[in-house]
């Protein structure tokens, strides 16, 4: 399986290991950022690419085919509407303003050059208005990805849709599927219509994988085995394996009231535990795992 290994270093001197593993045979791909899972893809036998993020640094890798081969690029988005490019765009202004006015040795009057970066700045922020306006006017649905914040004692929402960032306020401490609202969260976002929503059952894939870590860290056997469910290899996979956010909440929430989670608690891990859907999915997993 072909490696490759990326170092971000960050302004304070911090660095980032950056690792990707694409399968030659079946085209599966692991993304890590400190030895933590990114994203888990499969058969991936054309261009692609992954966008997340390092603290607040918008990063993106780059698959391209050409030919039979791959060709892989790690990309700093410097040019997204972010928060820290949106510091670095005023930082450069100001550099370059400096510069422009050293240079011409005041050959131009100071105001001038002034009210020139203001209309620049007022032309640029009426055309990002412009396609947020056209964006949130339209009646197709447009989807995106957003990203949760900690601002002061209360949850903020970045989304990114078609280049375009929207904030709208977290107002649950709990998602709709069960899982507590964390700094970090990563969800599927969908725009129409003048509204975005956060689609909570479609975490990103490194969101889903701290959910099924945490499953694990509290995983009790003897109450999945009171079910039916009474092997722990085929148990563990079977939570490796899971991809719905509602269920491992479930899992992780087996003990909890309904009135601790409304969404995720001990009836709903029952429920979940007693369907025909999971018992013939642990089957599967077993009889091809022993």
């Amino acid at each position: 399986m072909p490696g490759f290994k990326w170092i971000y270093l960050e302004g304070d001197g911090v660095q980032h290991h950056v690792e990707l593993f694409h399968g030659r045979l079946k085209g599966h791909v692991l993304i890590t950022c400190n030895n933590d899972i990114l994203f888990t893809d499969f058969n991936v036998r054309q261009s692609k690419t992954y966008t997340f993020f390092i603290n607040q640094e918008l990063c993106k890798i780059h698959l391209k085919r050409s030919g039979l081969k791959f060709v892989y690029t790690f990309e700093i988005d410097k040019k997204a509407d972010t928060p820290l490019n949106k510091m670095r765009k005023k930082r450069d202004t100001k550099y370059n303003l400096y510069t422009v006015l050293i240079m011409i040795c005041l050959a131009i009057p100071v105001y001038l050059a002034i009210v020139f970066n203001k209309k620049v700045k007022a032309d640029l922020d009426v055309r990002g208005e412009q396609e947020k306006n056209r964006l949130l006017s339209s009646n197709d649905l447009v989807y995106g990805v957003g990203k949760i914040f900690r601002v002061e004692n209360k949850y903020i929402m970045q989304a990114i849709v078609q280049g375009v960032i929207y904030e709208l306020e977290v107002p649950q401490t709990i998602t709709e599927v069960g899982w507590p609202v964390e700094k970090g969260q990563e969800y599927d976002v969908q725009l129409r219509n003048n509204e975005v929503k956060i689609n909570w059952n479609s975490p990103s894939k490194a969101t889903l994988n701290t959910f099924k870590d945490k499953v694990m860290e509290k995983l009790d056997y003897n109450l999945f085995a009171e079910y039916g469910f009474d092997n722990p290899k085929c148990l563990d996979e079977l939570v490796r394996s899971y991809t719905t956010a509602f269920g491992l909440a479930s899992f992780y929430h087996s003990k909890s009231s309904d009135q601790d989670n409304p969404y995720a608690n001990s009836k709903t891990f029952e429920m979940l535990l007693n369907s025909e859907g999971m018992k013939n999915t642990y089957k599967e997993i077993c009889d091809n795992t022993l």
